[in-house]
C-alpha cells in the first residue's frame, strides 16, 4: 500500500494568553487615567502600550505545502500476519499547528511493524 499525504500551505494563529491579559490590564490603566483630570498624557501613553500589547497577543505562522509518501504492508501466513509501514519515507521536515501551542515540528522517517494473531 502507498499513501499519499497532501496538504495545502496553512496559517497557525496563536493566541499568548499572558499577553493577553497584559494588554487588557493596560487598557483598564488606559481607562482609568482617561476619566482623571490632568492624566490626557499618561491616558495616551497607556493607550500605545496597550495597542502595541494586542498587536503581540496573535501570532501567526505559515504553512508551507506539504507531500508525505507512506508506504506499507502485510504479509499474512496462516493465523499470524506481519505489517510494516514506513512513514514519511522521503524524511520530509514539516511541521503541525497545535491547538494551544506554536508549530510542532514532525518527525522524519519512522517505522511500525505489528504483528497480528488470529485464535
Amino acid at each position: 500500500m502507498i499513501y499519499l499525504e497532501v496538504s495545502a500551505s496553512q496559517t497557525s494563529y496563536n493566541i499568548d494568553l499572558e499577553q493577553y491579559a497584559k494588554s487588557r490590564t493596560i487598557y483598564m490603566l488606559y481607562d482609568i487615567s482617561r476619566i482623571l483630570q490632568n492624566m490626557e498624557d499618561v491616558a495616551a501613553a497607556y493607550l500605545e502600550e496597550a495597542i502595541e500589547a494586542a498587536r503581540q497577543t496573535v501570532s501567526h505562522h505559515e504553512m508551507p505545502a506539504r507531500c508525505i509518501l507512506n508506504i506499507g504492508g502485510e504479509y499474512t501466513f496462516g493465523p499470524v500476519t506481519i505489517g510494516l509501514d514506513i512513514h514519511n519515507l522521503l524524511g520530509t521536515s514539516y511541521n503541525r499547528s497545535g491547538m494551544n501551542t506554536t508549530l510542532i515540528p514532525q518527525q522524519g522517517c519512522w517505522f511500525m511493524g505489528s504483528i497480528t494473531v488470529r485464535l
